[in-house]
């Protein structure tokens, strides 16, 4: 609701008052109208997703994924949102490998994972991406500098709108899904998702892919 409202404020005040305005002020508003409604679209989606796995309707469109370069994009593309906050998003060599999956919904889970570990890590912090090859497949590991986990924060984690002690440090926004729908879309392809972490050391989330 909060998002909304304050939609409804700025829109109202724009009415009230567009004509006193300077262009920058302006711009600023639009900006803020923007970046709300980004936040409820990807709520929006993300709540969709949910209830569409829970209903047992996830339909994976596989293919041959090619690890390296999933991988490569993601980091870019995260890398550059993280530039803000000083914070480095890289990606560990040795990242050649082919899965046989969903590229949009893998593509998900990345971004969830690596989204995550920007958000909750302090600024100027470095986050690594590596993938792996194991005894069963493929194993994508996402480790952050964050304030890592509790014993109790291993109990709600990836429930949906599960709420964790730490938070955003950079005033992002977070509903508590995209752990959950990670954990769906991992084991939709036969994977297994889990977190290696104590308080105050940090956190290595990680899911295994089987091997194409």
């Amino acid at each position: 609701r909060s998002p909304i409202g304050f939609i409804r404020m700025i829109v109202h005040f724009l009415l009230e008052a567009s004509d006193e305005l300077s262009e920058a002020e302006l711009n600023s508003f639009l900006n803020d109208i923007e970046t709300q409604s980004n936040y409820m679209l990807g709520f929006l989606n993300d709540l969709l997703d949910v209830t569409q796995i829970e209903a047992g309707k996830l339909n994976l469109k596989l293919k041959l994924v090619d690890l390296d370069d999933l991988l490569r994009e993601a980091v870019y593309r995260h890398a550059k949102m993280a530039a803000p906050k000083d914070t480095q998003v890289l990606l560990e060599p040795d990242s050649i490998g082919q899965v046989t999956a969903d590229p949009t919904r893998l593509r998900q889970a990345v971004d969830n994972l690596i989204s995550n570990a920007v958000k909750y890590s302090p600024p100027g912090s470095i986050v690594k991406v590596s993938v792996e090859q194991t005894e069963e497949g493929w194993r994508i590991n996402v480790q952050d500098q964050g304030p890592g986990l509790t014993a109790e924060d291993r109990q709600h984690l990836f429930q949906s709108f599960a709420r964790l002690s730490a938070k955003p440090t950079g005033d992002e926004k977070s509903v508590g899904l995209g752990l959950a729908i990670t954990r769906r879309v991992v084991e939709a392809h036969g994977g297994k998702i889990g977190v290696d972490s104590e308080p105050g050391g940090g956190a290595n989330f990680w899911f295994t892919l089987p091997d194409s």
